[in-house]
């Protein structure tokens, strides 16, 4: 995909409010809200995801794999970092069709570790990132189908409670999010001036509590 149709994309599929922000982001001046989701692991895969995606292969990727991600164009993650995610614990479900990766998200079992909303994991909670489909491959349900592959894995691992977090004014993650069931467990706004001053990231201990309460009553 060309540069210039990855800008038409943005623009076609983001309010005006979300361009305005991200021409100010460019300019030193970052100001992302978001929605954090806590999302429906007990979903069942539907069956006729089964037929659909019978010649992909999902599986984990490793090593070997993250030079073909980092090649992907318009992304901006290199080599060097999504190997330091691996180091990290960090692990990545792909879809591969003829060999070739198509789709992948990434699940961090340790931390929340997103910029503007960052906490430590408990025993059965995980925190899904980064989840990215090839643009030849969207609007076939790929990326859900990876999701629920991903909740299979994570019941294996006994993490019941999978948070993620989306720009609140990027249209197609929300939809998304709706697609899957998840459900709003809160909401915020992260400030980044001229990469000086930024507001604190760490969750303060009473907000938590009331994050996993809300969290756990959605999937109770």
């Amino acid at each position: 995909m060309s540069y210039l149709k990855h800008i038409a994309l943005k623009i076609k599929y983001n309010p005006t409010v979300s361009i305005l922000l991200d021409v100010m982001s460019k300019m030193g001046v970052r100001i992302q809200p978001f929605y954090v989701f806590v999302e429906n692991i007990s979903q069942q895969i539907p069956l006729y995801h089964e037929k659909v995606f019978k010649e992909y292969d999902i599986c984990f990727l490793g090593h070997s794999d993250m030079v073909e991600i980092a090649s992907i164009p318009v992304r901006k993650v290199n080599e060097k970092e999504l190997l330091s995610r691996l180091k990290k614990g960090n692990i990545c479900l792909g879809a591969k069709y003829h060999g070739e990766i198509v789709s992948f998200t990434w699940c961090d079992l340790n931390e929340c570790h997103y910029e503007g909303y960052r906490f430590t994991l408990e025993e059965d909670e995980a925190y899904t990132f980064d989840a990215y489909t090839k643009m030849d491959y969207r609007g076939k349900e790929l990326a859900a189908h990876l999701r629920y592959q991903l909740y299979k894995e994570l019941t294996r691992l006994e993490r019941r409670i999978v948070y993620s977090i989306s720009n609140r004014f990027y249209v197609p993650a929300i939809r998304f999010k709706q697609k899957l069931n998840a459900r709003v467990v809160d909401s915020g706004t992260f400030f980044d001036l001229f990469k000086i001053w930024h507001s604190n990231a760490i969750v303060k201990q009473d907000r938590l509590k009331h994050l996993r309460k809300a969290a756990r009553c959605e999937v109770n």
